[in-house]
């Protein structure tokens, strides 16, 4: 076959995916060049051979073989993934970890330091040095109090 131009566009103008213009120019070509007359007449002798061939039958056992292929193609992605994200959770366990065991041990000589009477009791002390005045302005005060007298006592 020699090289004709609208040789590429035989595949395009059987499977109709030209405009009607752009058809109707490669219909007077095609009455006029030999060698894109029989790649059509190919293309189409094709067509019939598929559509005159049997379509085969897989068994179920090679059916059930061809599902876990593709299934196990399609996972790879997923479980790579799946396998760097819990390396990377994992080292930020790790990583937090150790930071928290460094930071408990300062913490340990600072909670020495600052009263042990909970935020959330809500009990007012002021800071005189001979006597500790205490209010229980709150439900939660009263109750801490109430639980062990000589809370009072560790107040500053």
């Amino acid at each position: 076959m020699s090289e004709c131009p609208f040789t590429q566009e035989v595949s395009a103008y059987y499977d109709g995916e030209l405009d009607a213009g752009r058809r109707a120019q490669m219909d007077r070509h095609l009455a006029q060049c030999p060698d894109c007359a029989a790649v059509l007449e190919q293309l189409r002798s094709m067509s019939r051979l598929f559509a005159d061939s049997e379509v085969p039958r897989l068994s179920q056992i090679s059916m059930r073989r061809v599902h876990r292929r593709v299934e196990s193609v399609m996972d790879e992605p997923l479980v790579r993934t799946a396998r760097i994200l819990s390396a990377i959770a994992a080292a930020v366990l790790i990583v937090g970890s150790f930071w928290l065991v460094r930071v408990g041990g300062m913490g340990r000589s600072m909670a020495t330091q600052v009263s042990s009477t909970p935020p959330w009791a809500g009990i007012a002390a002021s800071p005189d040095a001979e006597m500790t005045m205490v209010s229980a302005s709150t439900p939660a005060a009263q109750w801490y109090l109430a639980d062990n007298p000589s809370r009072a006592e560790e107040l500053p």
